[in-house]
């Protein structure tokens, strides 16, 4: 493999006859995900959900070969910050998907970046594993990505809700503050198994972006979430790095207050306020606690499931999150 392919958000590759698959987490960090039954993390860690292909050439063309072994796979071509075309690879297909700058693009490229080489992205969708097998893009130039964040959570944070991973709360925050950020958000889990919260750790970073409480909710108790939460900020926080801690679970209870019925309310109170009792104890000036209800400002923040955030939700989350970190 061309050593100038850069791949970001890849915890490990797996070598297999057809290709490389490339997994968000890596294996051993993988099979210690779970927590009695709920084991879909493990699943999910497999998913490239915001995993970006990343050269740097003066071409003006670029194919790539990609197989999606699970269902379909939309992929994404952005050339630097500019959205330049998308593709979907089809359940069992594999397919080598060709793109080219727009030429208007290429006109204007130079005022916006002086002569300097495009920076291809290839970003890849939530849903299903994918195998990469070949790229081809001219002479590709060495290209060293800057430190990223590092972001972990639930659903919500791997972009459920959102109609593409491109409209993901994470993502735009991403774009707005021109920065790299990892996704290793798990839907169905972010359970705070020691095998994630020690790989998260392991990662050089600017910092970190969490959310949490989404799905612990339903499967902990107190004691039990108490425990795993002390571990995860205890690990990170010697990192000495910026933490945002987002609160979700306030979202909820205020996006619910006047219906007549707030799911998990006695477990949501509970579990915001063993947040805010270990954020108090803490007392470090690295740990950012915001309330998710602070940015999710309308009901129709939050889509027909009643749980994930919408697209606007998403751009809500992503607009409060942007001004928190440019405040930092």
């Amino acid at each position: 493999m061309n050593k100038n392919i850069n791949f970001k958000n890849v915890g490990c590759f797996k070598e297999t006859e057809e290709g490389t698959l490339l997994y968000r987490y890596p294996e051993a960090a993988i099979a210690g995900l779970g927590y009695k039954d709920s084991v879909k993390g493990k699943e999910k860690a497999m998913v490239p959900a915001m995993v970006e292909i990343r050269v740097l050439s003066y071409t003006t063309e670029l194919s790539i070969t990609l197989k999606a072994l699970d269902s379909h796979m939309k992929v994404f071509c952005y050339i630097d910050d500019f959205q330049n075309g998308e593709a979907i690879v089809n359940e069992g297909e594999s397919k080598t998907l060709e793109f080219k700058v727009h030429e208007r693009l290429q006109k204007l490229y130079p005022e916006v970046y002086g002569k300097k080489p495009y920076l291809w992205r290839i970003i890849l969708g939530n849903g299903s594993r994918v195998v990469f097998k070949n790229l081809e893009a001219g002479e590709l130039l060495p290209f060293t990505p800057a430190l990223p964040w590092v972001s972990y959570g639930s659903s919500i944070s791997q972009g459920a809700g959102a109609l593409d991973i491109v409209n993901c709360y994470i993502f735009l925050t991403q774009q707005a503050l021109k920065t790299d950020i990892l996704n290793k958000g798990l839907s169905g889990s972010c359970l705070l198994e020691k095998s994630a919260v020690d790989y998260l750790a392991s990662i050089p970073c600017k910092g970190y972006i969490l959310e949490i409480g989404a799905n612990v909710r339903g499967i902990m108790d107190g004691p039990t979430f108490e425990q795993a939460f002390d571990y995860l900020m205890d690990t990170l926080s010697k990192k000495n790095c910026p933490i945002l801690l987002i609160s979700i679970l306030d979202m909820f209870e205020k996006l619910y207050e006047n219906f007549s019925e707030v799911p998990y309310h006695e477990k949501n109170v509970e579990f915001i306020e063993i947040i805010k009792k270990k954020i108090i104890k803490m007392n470090n000036k690295n740990i950012h606690l915001v309330s998710s209800a602070d940015w999710m400002l309308q009901i129709e923040g939050i889509s027909a499931d009643m749980l994930h955030p919408s697209n606007l939700g998403h751009a809500l989350l992503a607009n409060g999150l942007t001004t928190k970190i440019k405040s930092l």
